[in-house]
């Protein structure tokens, strides 16, 4: 990304610098449809709202933190909600499944652990809302992160911290929430998006078309494109 390549030179001009893009490979998305029976087979009904996080689950990545917003969404929101969590090693889902019954939240969190990239589109198409919770570090600001490409894709509203790397992708309120990575203001993220049906259809309406730029498909063309343009020029 350009954010990463200025952390790395300090913003100077530095020549044979090409930016390959993160992408995301969006056939592989819209070919799937909604199934209202997809989350029973995890015991739960087609009634409730899930919320889904994809990613790794390592210490880095600050995760109790959108335990403790989910936990304040369950304080305020009355419907049937389920925070499904997808990705980790064992000893990250231990971990995570112990802060969870520490703050009480642990009926309503359920941690699938890794699943096949092919299997990605199928959660996120069935989900409500992909949380990109990104801690805003030297580790992680700049870096574009995967997950909000693949939620955008999959038409999914996301909420998301201010990272550089969200916001290389993110406007505020018209693909995504953007908030701080203070698990209050996450949590209002959420519970804005959960109480505003309006807000809800415009932002999952914008999704898509937010990321068609960044399908491989058309970023493998640019790329050959300007590589021939070079070789010939």
């Amino acid at each position: 990304s350009k954010n990463l390549k200025n952390k790395l030179f300090g913003g100077k001009l530095v020549k044979n610098i090409f930016i390959v893009p993160l992408g995301v490979n969006i056939e592989l998305f819209w070919k799937i449809k909604k199934d209202k029976e997809f989350w029973q087979k995890h015991g739960i009904d087609d009634n409730t709202t899930i919320l889904i996080y994809i990613g790794k689950l390592d210490e880095t990545r600050m995760l109790e933190n959108m335990l403790k917003a989910f936990q304040t969404v369950l304080k305020r929101w009355n419907e049937k909600i389920k925070l499904v969590i997808v990705g980790g090693d064992d000893n990250d889902i231990e971990r995570l499944q112990k802060e969870s019954k520490r703050l009480l939240v642990d009926g309503k969190v359920l941690f699938l652990g890794k699943t096949s990239y092919v299997n990605v589109p199928f959660y996120l198409v069935n989900a409500d809302i992909g949380l990109a919770y990104i801690p805003k570090n030297d580790s992680y600001d700049v870096q574009p992160p995967q997950k909000t490409f693949e939620y955008l894709a999959a038409s999914l509203p996301v909420v998301a911290t201010n990272t550089l790397g969200n916001l290389e992708i993110l406007i505020n309120g018209m693909n995504g929430i953007v908030t701080s990575d203070d698990y209050q203001d996450f949590a209002h993220g959420i519970l804005k998006l959960l109480n505003n049906p309006q807000l809800y259809s415009a932002i999952r309406n914008n999704a898509l078309n937010s990321v068609t730029d960044y399908d491989w498909k058309k970023i493998a063309e640019t790329l050959l494109t300007r590589i021939y343009v070079k070789c010939v020029y």
